[in-house]
């Protein structure tokens, strides 16, 4: 008579980060198809440039009001880190960013709290 065991595989993924681990704020990404067929994308952060100087006016009391700013005031796009994937990967990838997105929706519905600065609903 066989045996009617069932046998229980798993594969059990320790979780670490590398001693070179960082980091990055990002909140936009270019890129595209490569020559190879591969999909690579550039995470950037786009904030607004500092001003080369900025004068206040020195008054008996200490620092006074700003009287002037030196530079252009523009925006920056800061390539943060970029990466190459298969095509397989960026769908795989995409569709975790968007579930995570969907989770993170609901959550913030649940707690009646409103989506943060900059972010369509």
């Amino acid at each position: 008579m066989a045996s009617e065991q069932s046998e229980s595989k798993e594969i059990v993924y320790t979780m670490r980060r590398s001693t070179d681990y960082r980091l990055f704020p990002v909140n936009g990404v270019w890129g595209g198809p490569t020559p190879t067929g591969e999909v690579r994308c550039d995470f950037i952060f786009e904030a607004q440039e500092l001003p080369d100087e900025i004068a206040y006016m020195v008054t008996p009391d200490g620092l006074g009001p700003e009287v002037r700013r030196d530079g252009n005031v523009r925006l920056v796009r800061e390539a943060q880190v970029g990466v190459v994937m298969s095509i397989g990967a960026a769908k795989s990838i995409g569709a975790w960013l968007i579930k995570r997105a969907e989770e993170t929706e609901a959550r913030l519905a649940a707690q009646k709290r409103p989506m943060p600065p900059g972010q369509n609903a």
